[in-house]
């Protein structure tokens, strides 16, 4: 990819391959990944690329994720979020879903980290209503399992609770036992 960024001319495919290559780094070289993010957002807002940048917002906000700078993340992952709501056609249909439902599971997992269990709650839902929409079983498992997951790495109390996309509280007791 490297060979492929230094061939490319000023435009939305380098934007695109720096966001890949942030990508590639964002768990073992979080900085590495961030360098690449940030010329990815700057040649995208140059461009008005709007897919370019809420890419690169959400990649950002990963890397400081894994930097354990949550603020940062979590600013990144809202300004990634606006634009790509913005996408929202007159329908209601958005070509977005799947990354906005990515994105608010991001935000859910730095509420719970940070103990905003209720902004947590209203994130994770957020998520699995897209998931539901979308019959995207793995997306909705992702859901479940992230709180799981933090709850284990004993960042979560066992009294976190959430609800399913179809109100029904099943899954939740594994939580609170």
């Amino acid at each position: 990819m490297l060979r492929v960024l230094a061939a490319c001319k000023e435009d939305t495919n380098k934007a695109t391959t720096l966001n890949n290559l942030s990508w590639e780094f964002y768990s073992t070289n979080s900085n590495r990944s961030l360098a690449y993010a940030q010329q990815a957002l700057k040649l995208s807002e140059s461009l008005a690329f709007r897919k370019g940048i809420a890419t690169a917002l959400n990649t950002i906000g990963i890397a400081y994720y894994f930097k354990g700078n949550y603020p940062e993340a979590l600013k990144n992952y809202i300004r990634s979020t606006k634009i790509l709501e913005e996408g929202t056609l007159e329908n209601g249909y958005n070509p977005n879903k799947k990354k906005l439902s990515a994105l608010y599971n991001n935000i859910a997992a730095i509420f719970l980290t940070e103990n905003r269990y209720t902004d947590a709650e209203t994130y994770f839902n957020k998520s699995l209503t897209i998931d539901g929409e979308l019959g995207d079983k793995i997306g909705m498992a992702q859901s479940h399992n992230a709180p799981v997951d933090i709850f284990l790495r004993g960042l979560i109390p066992v009294n976190f609770n959430f609800i399913l996309p179809t109100g029904d509280r099943s899954a939740a007791h594994l939580l609170s036992k």
